[in-house]
């Protein structure tokens, strides 16, 4: 009986990098049978193995006279095994110290720069704290990326985490705290602990924290000093003012300054159509401005067959942010008015028209508001679709209010010199204090569900194990009937004060404002208010169908009595 050839074993020991992993792919490709197999074996970590055998290369660790494999390194599509140098080595390390019983591998444990990367990692992807999948959060990301990228983290980036000690923290929250303040140094400090836990306690054997007590547990932020002190009991008292003097008639004077801004400003200080059409979104929606940033398409219905108030001519819709979208990781709901439908087709089709008269750049987005650059921001690279930064409304509001420098340095002019000081998160204090005004059309809960918040009841009602008809429809933890009650409301009240300031209805800026016939939609119809009002952009009073306006009939006159004299 004769016995198949054993296969001829050869290895090389060698710091296992890209490079090696390429050479071994291209005598994999070169393979002609599974016969003979190569081993790299790595200088750093003796008992990871890269081996190639025939067409195929895999990561092997070996330990007590095992081999185990761990994952492949030859890249193929729908291949959840596959691992980069990186992601082998620190899934080698913990296999390791399953296999020896206790013992450690002998690594060096993670830098600075390790740790940051790492911890932004793990927050891109789910994770599960006790009975709740915790989605990762876009902004939650760009603020530990704005942590971390300080340049007072440079001297962490070459330490070891194991070689850290409670000095170089208190000497990196000083150093925070001069350049950036005291709410700077606060939120650096709670990224940092959250980050050294983390690694301690999930990634214990590659970061190199085995063992290592938690002392970074007791350090506490410094105190602020008198000035900021003084900063924060000032911005206190600004806020507690305006939240006194800022009430509804107020927003409508603010959206008229608003539309009035947008339609003066043109070339390179032209307003894009996702600011002007976000400001109206936060008002009539009552919500943050990050989750009005984040609206995509298809996400918005334009005709909300189940509800009341919804007709052919005036139709209402729903809009809705996933659970990514929110601050509470709730998917949300809201019903939306007909004037929030008009400006969101505005926006829509003002970017299309204003990104249309650029040769090479895309017509479409995936976001209903979107930005108007087109083009990648620096800390995000990969992003084709850019969306609307939240902060852009911040900065248009500051440059209406006369805080925000020209490219001469001086201040712009203050167009809400005659409004109290406003910021975008109070707008939700002005609705609820609206709404209780009026408790027999609307409670309590009905404000709470607009806000997004969660009802007691529907804390351990989770959108996820309901039915798919159920969350293709009314949720029974949106309260879309309350919130419906509650929108008519507050919507009703802000475009009433809207038309008293004079307002009108907006139309697009970057078609011709007299034919809106052209327009593909049903113009929704402004509130009837006391005094001159204006309709469809003209500044004429309205007046009844077939009369004539006075000067016409003055010279109509004179014409008359001319031919009687004659």
């Amino acid at each position: 009986m004769s016995r198949s050839p054993r296969p001829a074993e050869k290895s090389k020991r060698v710091l296992i990098t890209d490079e090696v992993v390429t050479e071994a792919l291209a005598r994999a490709a070169g393979a002609k049978d599974s016969n003979e197999f190569y081993d790299y074996c790595d200088t750093e970590k003796r008992f990871l193995v890269l081996r190639q055998r025939g067409p195929r290369v895999g990561w092997f660790v070996r330990a007590n006279g095992q081999m185990k494999r761990i994952g492949n390194a030859k890249r193929e599509r729908g291949d959840d095994s596959y691992l980069t140098v990186r992601k082998a080595r620190d899934i080698a390390g913990a296999r390791y110290y399953a296999m020896r019983s206790g013992r450690r591998p002998h690594t060096k444990g993670w830098s600075g720069a390790d740790l940051d990367r790492e911890f932004q990692a793990s927050r891109r992807v789910k994770r599960k704290k006790g009975k709740r999948v915790k989605l990762p959060a876009p902004s939650t990301l760009s603020d530990i990326a704005g942590c971390f990228d300080k340049p007072q983290f440079a001297p962490w980036r070459a330490k070891r985490l194991s070689n850290l000690t409670d000095v170089d923290l208190i000497e990196l929250l000083d150093a925070v705290h001069r350049e950036r303040g005291h709410g700077a140094c606060c939120k650096t400090l709670a990224w940092v602990r959250a980050a050294l836990t983390w690694a301690r306690s999930e990634r214990t054997i590659e970061s190199g924290l085995a063992g290592v007590v938690p002392w970074w547990e007791e350090i506490k932020p410094p105190q602020p000093t008198a000035d900021e002190i003084e900063e924060m009991e000032e911005r206190d008292r600004e806020f507690n003012e305006a939240r006194q003097a800022f009430k509804v008639d107020a927003l409508g004077k603010l959206l008229v300054i608003h539309e009035r801004y947008c339609a003066g400003r043109s070339g390179n200080r032209k307003v894009s159509p996702a600011v002007r059409a976000s400001l109206w979104w936060l008002v009539f929606t009552l919500n943050r401005k990050y989750t009005c940033t984040q609206l995509r398409r298809s996400k918005l219905q334009y005709v909300d067959p189940l509800n009341p108030y919804s007709t052919a001519s005036q139709p209402w819709g729903t809009a809705e942010w996933p659970a990514e979208g929110v601050k509470n990781k709730r998917r949300f709901m809201l019903p939306i008015p007909p004037f929030l439908l008009h400006i969101v087709r505005c926006c829509e089709r003002d970017f299309e028209a204003l990104i249309g008269k650029k040769r090479g750049l895309r017509s479409r987005s995936d976001w209903m508001f979107a930005s108007s650059r087109r083009r990648s921001r620096r800390n995000h690279p990969q992003n084709p679709d850019p969306g609307l930064y939240p902060s852009s409304l911040n900065a248009h509001l500051r440059a209406m209010g006369g805080r925000k420098k020209n490219s001469k340095g001086e201040y712009t002019e203050n167009y809400l010199r005659d409004l109290p000081r406003f910021w975008p998160h109070l707008v939700r204090t002005v609705g609820t204090d609206f709404l209780k005004e009026h408790p027999d059309k609307v409670s309590g809960a009905a404000v709470s569900a607009l806000l997004g918040h969660v009802l007691p009841h529907d804390r351990n009602d989770p959108d996820d194990e309901m039915s798919e008809v159920t969350r293709e429809f009314y949720l029974t933890s949106q309260e879309m009937p309350l919130k419906i009650e509650a929108m008519k409301l507050w919507s009703d009240a802000v475009l009433s004060a809207y038309v008293e300031a004079g307002g009108t209805l907006p139309m697009p800026h970057e078609l011709d404002q007299n034919s809106p016939e052209k327009l593909g939609w049903p113009l929704p119809k402004l509130p009837q208010v006391a005094g001159p009002q204006q309709h469809r952009g003209r500044s004429q009073p309205r007046r009844e169908h077939g009369s004539r306006p006075a000067a016409n009939r003055g010279k109509r006159q004179q014409r008359q009595r001319g031919l009687r004299s004659a």
